[in-house]
């Protein structure tokens, strides 16, 4: 299979860029090149800023990928780049959005997919914008051309990865530890919460690859356990 990444830095794309050569396919990745990373031997990089709207499409121009997973598509407007310029070339075209996507309070529990809402109107930017680019590509599934999925995470851990506190509070927490003090529990400790090892996570981006089991649908991916669960669904 012929993989291409928009990304492929990031701690997540950079799991998934590794598995997908583990297992033996194709990969190139494409981004700004603004972060020093040594990629996976065999894997092209291609050097481009997709805010660059015409300098993007001109240095994708020649790839006929099998698969697109966009990692950095954060808005409806960069989802139609994606569309645009591959829906006709590639097969399968994986997004990745997130938890922070559904609409407060759930109304599942454990959460399932198909019974949550994409946030509407909201001061959390990242939920909301990632939440537009959902409802995009959901009209977008019926038309013709590759087959869309929507892949979303919860909170990732991994090596590079500052992600360990609730509501990012990183550093606070650090310093809490080391000035002794209690840590701050979100909703006294009772808000549901899934932690995922980087690792699991990119394997369900990979073995979602070319699956017809997940065109045109949308699925979490989160820890260990489910990621199990998930392989013998694929």
């Amino acid at each position: 299979m012929k993989l291409l990444v928009f990304g492929g830095t990031g701690v997540i794309s950079r799991a998934i860029v590794r598995i997908a050569r583990e297992r033996g396919n194709e990969v190139a990745v494409v981004n700004r090149g603004s972060r020093n990373v040594e990629l996976p031997l065999g894997v092209r990089s291609i050097r481009a800023d997709r805010n660059d709207r015409a300098g993007f499409a001109a240095a994708l121009t020649e790839e006929r990928p099998d698969a697109i997973i966009d990692m950095i598509c954060f808005n409806p407007d960069e989802a139609r780049q994606t569309l645009c310029l591959f829906r006709e070339k590639a097969g399968h075209l994986i997004f990745a959005s997130s938890v922070a996507a559904y609409e407060r309070p759930y109304k599942s529990l454990p959460v399932r997919e198909d019974l949550e809402r994409p946030l509407l109107d909201t001061d959390f930017s990242y939920g909301r914008d990632k939440a537009a680019m959902e409802r995009f590509l959901f009209a977008e599934m019926p038309k013709p051309g590759g087959a869309i999925t929507i892949i979303r995470p919860s909170l990732t851990f991994g090596p590079g990865a500052r992600n360990f506190g609730m509501l990012r509070q990183n550093y606070n927490v650090v310093r809490r530890i080391r000035d002794g003090r209690p840590l701050v529990m979100v909703g006294e400790g009772m808000m549901p919460w899934s932690f995922t090892y980087v690792d699991d996570l990119a394997r369900g981006f990979v073995l979602a690859c070319r699956n017809a089991n997940t065109f045109n649908n949308h699925f979490q991916v989160l820890g260990a356990r489910r990621q199990i669960n998930l392989n013998a669904t694929l």
